[in-house]
């Protein structure tokens, strides 16, 4: 949170997004945790709306500007 100042808002939330991706790496690979078909779904679905509510609006925002 400390170089949040220095990133654009669409960055930042990008970033935390993919923490839960990140987090669910490391318990793969390090403790061994087993991930069926329904998390990953879930996972893609919940990572897939937050990107696309934060995404879609910047697109907006630049096809305003452009326009």
């Amino acid at each position: 949170t400390v170089y949040q100042v220095y990133t654009t808002p669409v960055r930042a939330t990008t970033i935390y997004a993919l923490e839960p991706v990140f987090a669910a790496i490391f318990a793969i690979s390090l403790l061994g945790e087993r991930i069926g078909m329904m998390e990953l779904a879930g996972g893609a679905v919940i990572l897939a709306g937050v990107l696309l509510s934060e995404l879609w609006e910047h697109v907006i925002r630049r096809r305003a500007a452009a326009a």
